[in-house]
């Protein structure tokens, strides 16, 4: 039965078609073209809308980027490169180590997320927590003296000696606990020059306190209390050096200092040094009875194998 139908539909379109076409004019037909025409162009229009809409859906939006807060910038660090540079109190300063720093400094070092720290000669080394550091220490003077022009052929000489050959290290653990220790081999000798742990913190604000204990150098002063490496002269005054106490620069003891912008203050309690029985020009004189001859007040004595009195000699001033 749908067979027939399908075939009685056929037939009818077949006779119609030459009727219809026979029945409309050149006029309606171009019409008819124009009208299919418009059909067309408009369904390619909804065509390429729907296509363009589904491209966009398909295609995924990028998150937005997480916003990272600014971290605060830190004094004298430099994270792009993972190293910092510490700065000199003063242009002709040596940069401060981790022993000689104050709180505000040793907390910006710490907190600033670098291994290694440049500009205090030898390189400071930071734990990746930021808790330990770690810095070697080393000193080289050489002092050369010569003398000419003299008729007496044995004045013109030329003589060397090392004035500091030094070796040793300092460091902290946190921003309040520090530590130093160094020898020295000049003169062929083994000294301990400099051997302490020290504890730091703030009292308010502009005011800071640190407390040594060990063998300190004297603080003595602006020059007789600064290193060989930054006096303005290369022999320190008669104050910094001819009158200081017997022992010398050095003594076993405890030292606090309270510091504020434009100096500090210290009270030192020390006893002999830990070198102080050497017969040397830093040690303390030999005993009249050990030597037999008597000693002059403010002269160490160097003495022969035998014991007998040589010469008198300067105390060599600290390196």
């Amino acid at each position: 039965m749908t067979l027939f139908r399908t075939a009685s539909a056929l037939v009818a379109l077949l006779a119609a078609t030459p009727a219809l076409s026979q029945t409309l004019t050149a006029d309606e037909l171009a019409v008819l073209v124009r009208q299919q025409a418009a059909e067309i162009a408009t369904l390619r229009a909804r065509l390429d809308r729907l296509e363009g809409a589904q491209q966009i859906t398909a295609t995924p939006v990028p998150a937005p980027a997480p916003v990272t807060p600014a971290a605060p910038q830190l004094a004298q660090s430099d994270r792009s490169g993972r190293d910092t540079v510490t700065r000199p109190f003063a242009p002709q300063l040596v940069p401060p180590g981790p022993a000689e720093r104050d709180i505000v400094q040793a907390r910006q070092a710490n907190a600033a997320g670098v291994t290694t720290e440049w500009g205090a000669g030898l390189p400071v080394f930071h734990s990746a927590d930021g808790i330990y550091t770690f810095k070697p220490r080393g000193r080289i003077l050489t002092d050369v003296s010569s003398t000419f022009g003299s008729k007496y052929g044995a004045r013109n000489i030329t003589t060397t000696g090392m004035r500091a050959l030094r070796l040793g290290l300092e460091g902290g653990v946190g921003t309040h606990f520090f530590y130093q220790f160094e020898s020295d081999f000049s003169e062929n000798e083994v000294d301990i020059v400099t051997a302490f742990v020290g504890w730091r913190d703030r009292i308010g604000k502009g005011l800071d306190y640190d407390v040594r204990a060990g063998h300190l150098f004297n603080d003595r002063g602006s020059e007789g209390a600064t290193g060989s490496d930054s006096t303005p002269f290369m022999e320190r005054t008669v104050v910094a050096t001819a009158i200081i106490p017997q022992r010398g620069f050095y003594g076993v003891g405890i030292m606090p200092r309270v510091f504020w912008k434009s100096g500090h203050a210290s009270l030192t309690v020390t006893g002999d040094r830990i070198d102080g029985t050497k017969a040397s020009a830093t040690a303390e004189p030999r005993s009249p009875a050990r030597t037999g001859t008597p000693s002059r007040p403010g002269a160490a004595c160097c003495t022969s194998d035998s014991g007998g009195l040589m010469k008198p000699c300067r105390r060599r001033p600290p390196r």
